[in-house]
């Protein structure tokens, strides 16, 4: 023995990277995505029917404590993707000016109804694409992309990283699906383009985009065609500036909101282990996006 003590355990270096999630400013919009587009009621928020509620109230929410307006105006001011929209204008009940804020698109609140411009010329979208997983493809090659309880099936008009591209896909995206929107167009499917350019579609009566409606479906960075989706990424008018766009064998990464990829894949498992019941039935039992953030 030579007098000096024994020692503990030596404590364990913390190797963990950073996380996304970790950055206050991302927890921050996440709050305010989960809010402003699924669960205004839920938290007691007075919303108009355009989708405006007015900050002073957001930020009377337990759940932003200790938010400002200026950290609030830093989140829109920030965001790439343009989720939000500011606006400074009078309120109807008080007959006061106050900032007030809504969600551009990707509500499931159905008492929401922003306004958009309804889409009816094929040739106003040179592409229309969504982004999705090998593990929710399974299922969309065969039911369909859908809008699950969001108002509508979100498609970006090119991939991103692209000039003027700002929205409708997320990073991770493994397999792209390319529309024909002039056939969907002529079968009576309706689209809308939001304030931040991304392209919406509620899909038809049970909310989905049927297969018979993709030209080409193909893995974001091979390339390489899936199943028998081997048509144009973009209708013959539009090709040129569409491949102009995309560049030939350009590996892509594309961006969709985190939460509407959770809940698509969510549904897809869902849709499997439901194959054999109605559309009614396995429609009751897809996910709320309020569960995936």
């Amino acid at each position: 023995m030579d007098g000096r003590l024994p020692q503990g355990p030596k404590p364990k270096r913390e190797n963990r990277r950073p996380r996304r999630e970790d950055d206050p400013r991302v927890a921050l919009s996440k709050s305010m995505s989960s809010v402003l587009r699924h669960n205004a009621e839920k938290f007691g928020l007075k919303m108009r029917a355009d989708g405006y509620a007015k900050v002073d109230d957001l930020l009377a929410l337990p759940k932003f404590c200790g938010q400002t307006l200026e950290s609030i105006k830093a989140i829109v001011d920030a965001d790439e993707k343009k989720r939000y929209n500011l606006v400074h204008e009078t309120d109807a009940q008080s007959g006061k000016a106050a900032w007030f804020i809504r969600a551009n698109q990707g509500h499931s609140m159905q008492t929401v109804k922003v306004e958009m411009e309804e889409l009816t010329d094929p040739a106003r979208i040179p592409m229309a694409v969504h982004g999705t997983t090998r593990a929710a493809w399974k299922s969309i090659s065969t039911q369909g992309l859908s809008r699950m309880n969001r108002q509508h099936v979100h498609l970006a008009q090119g991939l991103g990283g692209e000039e003027g591209v700002i929205s409708g896909m997320r990073k991770t995206s493994t397999v792209l699906v390319f529309l024909d929107v002039r056939k969907a167009m002529a079968a009576g499917l309706k689209f809308y383009l939001s304030e931040n350019g991304v392209v919406l579609t509620p899909g038809d009566a049970n909310g989905f985009v049927k297969p018979e409606f993709f030209s080409r479906v193909e893995e974001s960075r091979t390339g390489e065609v899936l199943d028998r989706f081997d048509g144009p990424r973009a209708p013959v008018e539009n090709h040129a500036t569409a491949e102009a766009r995309l560049g030939a064998g350009k590996a892509v990464a594309v961006e969709m909101d985190e939460e509407e990829a959770a809940a698509e894949e969510a549904w897809a498992a869902i849709a499997a282990k439901t194959a054999d019941l109605s559309v009614d039935d396995a429609d009751a039992r897809q996910p709320k996006l309020s569960d995936a953030q």
